[in-house]
């Protein structure tokens, strides 16, 4: 039985570090396809981008507020903004912070 981004992102805050890679592996499809956007811009390369979503998703499970949003749409937000540091492109996003 999956279990859903929310619950998975709960159980690692609560302390369940395991469960980083469970979570890794159900967003990793929607990172790589994001990354595969950005490549190629400011000489990054796919394989930067995807460790830069890995970081990402670290950093959106450090943040995330499951009243405000999907983790999924939380963590696109921070996809984009850490994509736009990695390749020297500036958005609004890129501001998000830590």
């Amino acid at each position: 039985m999956r279990v859903s981004n929310e619950e998975l992102v709960t159980l690692i805050q609560a302390g369940d570090s395991d469960k980083q890679v469970v979570l890794w592996n159900q967003v990793r499809r929607m990172v790589y396809q994001q990354a595969a956007r950005w490549a190629g811009f400011g000489g990054t390369t796919l394989e930067d981008l995807e460790q830069a979503g890995f970081i990402a998703m670290l950093r959106a499970v450090d943040t995330y507020d499951p009243t405000k949003a999907k983790f999924s749409t939380y963590l696109f937000q921070r996809l984009r903004a850490e994509f736009s540091a990695a390749t020297g492109q500036h958005t609004k996003q890129a501001r998000l912070g830590p």
